[in-house]
């Protein structure tokens, strides 16, 4: 009966220990997942229609695009909305905000996970002058950095915008841990590819 005891009390110590772990790399398969996911319909809708493709709808939440910065080796899907359960799984669309490629400004927000590379984590490495690219449905969008700054929570007078060209607006808790203040880092379009 000891033995069994213990036997059980060591499997859920190590349950317990793992299971950050383990939740990590299920969040990382799951991003993965959306991305490739996102990818094959669009081509799969690419093949079958010269209109521009539109994604499937599902009960499970769906990727509206990707958006990559090259120099921090970021890769993350972008869902509409940021709520809680979006943003454990990639980058979240503000919906109050412009559709992104258009004039205005575009919020995308995503978690700064404490494991290193994973959604925001390395934004802060992001400088003035680098370059975003945001692919959704059949576009390509670049954004050129202009600016960085720290703000407080309350503080959404960065999302105004003039609307006189269309800016991409990164959103994240800073610093990573025990986070008081939102990292922001705005980017202006310079290319709109396909």
């Amino acid at each position: 009966m000891r033995t069994i005891t213990a036997v059980l009390f060591i499997s859920f110590g190590l349950l317990f220990m793992f299971f950050p772990r383990l939740q990590t790399e299920y969040y990382s398969f799951y991003e993965t997942r959306l991305i490739d996911s996102y990818e094959k319909i669009n081509r799969e809708l690419e093949a079958f229609s010269n209109e521009e493709p539109h994604l499937l709808s599902s009960e499970e939440p769906h990727a509206i695009g990707v958006l990559e910065i090259e120099k921090i080796s970021l890769k993350l899907p972008v869902l509409q909305g940021v709520d809680q359960e979006t943003l454990k799984v990639g980058a979240g669309h503000m919906i109050e905000s412009s559709p992104i490629g258009e004039k205005g400004n575009a919020a995308i927000a995503a978690h700064r996970s404490r494991t290193y590379g994973r959604q925001f984590n390395r934004l802060d490495e992001v400088e003035v002058g680098d370059v975003i690219t945001v692919t959704t449905n059949n576009h390509m969008y670049r954004y050129t950095v202009y600016s960085i700054t720290v703000v407080e929570p309350t503080n959404i007078d960065i999302l105004q915008h003039d609307g006189t060209a269309p800016v991409l607006t990164l959103i994240t808790c800073d610093p990573v841990k025990d986070p008081t203040h939102r990292l922001i880092v705005q980017a202006e379009m310079t290319e709109a590819l396909y």
